[in-house]
């Protein structure tokens, strides 16, 4: 595969997609189990009834699962919003933030101004920042996967 031989760490273009492809290889395991668990926990039978109505996959899949698994999917959903507004540690190790700053998050951002240029009052206003993005992100996630509750 002589196409996808490059530099993709030192590429400004292609940083931040290299970082990403990494950030979700270590992470896609963790949330594939918290779905697994979610879709493992509906009762058989509420399918078996309703593929005996005459419900299609799709059918079950829209009636059935999507609701049962909101809570799973709420749960991911802010996990993963505020751990990408609040990730540092492979960024650092991987780029550092480079190449010129092109693959540098609010952190990242946060630990230059504070460490390198010596900002302390600069650096800790990304901090609250960053905690005000993390507050709404959950608050419009919660917003967003409001809806009734089930019993099985």
């Amino acid at each position: 595969m002589p196409g996808l031989a490059r530099q993709w760490l030192s590429d400004e273009d292609t940083v931040i997609f290299a970082i990403i492809f990494a950030v979700m290889w270590q992470y896609v395991g963790y949330h594939m189990i918290i779905q697994l668990a979610a879709m493992r926990n509906i009762p058989r039978s509420l399918f078996e009834g309703a593929e005996m109505d005459g419900a299609g996959a799709w059918q079950r899949f829209k009636s059935i699962t999507l609701p049962l698994i909101k809570p799973a999917l709420e749960t991911d959903a802010v996990l993963i919003i505020t751990g990408s507004l609040k990730y540092f540690d492979l960024v650092f190790a991987m780029t550092g933030g480079g190449p010129s700053h092109a693959s540098e998050v609010l952190s990242t951002y946060m630990y230059y101004q504070g460490f390198r240029t010596m900002k302390y009052g600069y650096a800790s206003a990304i901090g609250n920042l960053l905690l005000i993005l993390c507050i709404a992100a959950i608050a419009l996630c919660n917003l967003a996967f409001k809806s009734e509750k089930y019993e099985f």
